[in-house]
């Protein structure tokens, strides 16, 4: 999501598992001038090892026990982003990187 000022905020996902609550943010950076964007991740309350599938103009799985991990080196595009922890607790949402061609 972005402000007036064009600054993104995060995208916040809560997902209930009987008591605690695992969540993750996931705010994009633009891709801007054609070059490459990423998504920062963090997650909360959830268990390790997290695995992440990334299904868009670039599309991977990976699994790692951080709780906070960028996804980097991404074109601008629509990612469908799956995460899923040790638990089996998980969710998925789209998040969009700009590809800006203006140049500030």
């Amino acid at each position: 999501m972005k402000d007036a000022s064009g600054c993104t905020d995060p995208i916040t996902i809560i997902i209930g598992d009987g008591g605690s609550n695992f969540y993750f943010t996931a705010p994009p950076t633009a891709a801007t001038c054609g070059g490459s964007g990423t998504i920062k991740v963090k997650t909360e309350n959830g268990s390790a090892p997290y695995t992440i599938h990334l299904d868009g103009p670039i599309s991977g799985s990976t699994q790692t026990h951080l709780s906070m991990f960028t996804l980097v080196d991404l074109p601008g595009g629509t990612y469908k982003l799956t995460i899923e922890d040790g638990n089996w607790c998980s969710y998925e949402v789209e998040v969009t990187i700009d590809n800006s061609e203006e140049l500030d």
